[in-house]
């Protein structure tokens, strides 16, 4: 007796026929479509960053919007620059929680710099950074062995009760570094184990001699209590400049 379900027995006549009937045939199409589809939103992801990008914690990461300085962090570890790279962090979307370090940049150069612009929002840390021992995680930000970079507009704040805090700090070595009108507040404290800007080699450190430093500039920017606002400790290097700083004692 012949089945009542007269679709099932179409399909089934149709692919003993054929081999492959008309919706598998469809399915295989779509599947490899998505396939090609992903590879390539894959690799568009992984180009080297160039242009315009924005900081915005309200939005997720994806496009041109990084959820996080961490997040632009990694993109920039991980894919490198072939341009000019501006970050913005929009107006209005601080302060950002986080302690963030920037290294092992590909493509970095006098035609392809990176700049951060803080649009005076705040960063600083989710906790209390303690000087237990010899804490080398004393920053707020870090730079390591860069060039080409600079940060504008920020305010760093050191979270209440730490006891060992540095603000912005390059480490090891770095060159055409700018470090501009930004506002690193350290409270009433005012004890040595604390410091606004650093450029060392030790990174548990602020006096600690050791680095190689050359055309680093710090201009505009004011702090507030802590031990030190500027601190270069490295080797001898022609080029660098600090410039209106102010300093405040509460």
């Amino acid at each position: 007796m012949r089945s009542k379900n007269l679709y099932a027995d179409f399909f089934c006549e149709k692919t003993s026929r054929k081999g492959k009937s008309p919706f598998l045939t469809f399915l295989l199409l779509i599947a490899g479509i998505l396939l090609f589809t992903g590879s390539a939103f894959a690799g568009k992801r992984n180009f080297a960053l160039s242009g315009p990008y924005t900081i915005n914690q309200t939005l997720p990461t994806a496009g041109n919007n990084f959820n996080s300085f961490t997040d632009f962090s990694a993109a920039l570890t991980a894919q490198g620059v072939t341009g000019n790279v501006v970050a913005t962090v929009t107006p209005g979307t601080g302060p950002y929680t986080e302690q963030v370090i920037f290294q092992n940049i590909s493509g970095l150069g006098a035609g392809a710099t990176i700049t951060i612009e803080g649009s005076g929002e705040t960063i600083t840390s989710d906790t209390a950074i303690n000087q237990t021992g010899s804490n080398p995680n004393r920053h707020i930000i870090r730079l390591i062995d860069l060039q080409y970079f600079t940060i504008n507009n920020l305010h760093v704040d050191m979270f209440p009760g730490s006891t060992g805090f540095i603000g912005i700090h390059i480490l090891n070595s770095g060159n055409h570094i700018t470090i501009s009108n930004c506002v690193v507040n350290m409270g009433s404290a005012t004890s040595t184990l604390l410091g606004a800007f650093v450029a060392n080699g030790i990174a548990s450190s602020i006096l600690t001699p050791g680095g190689t430093f050359d055309l680093i500039s710090f201009t505009g920017n004011t702090t507030t209590g802590g031990g030190y606002g500027v601190s270069l400790s490295g080797l001898a290097s022609p080029g660098h400049q600090c410039a209106d700083q102010q300093q405040y004692h509460q």
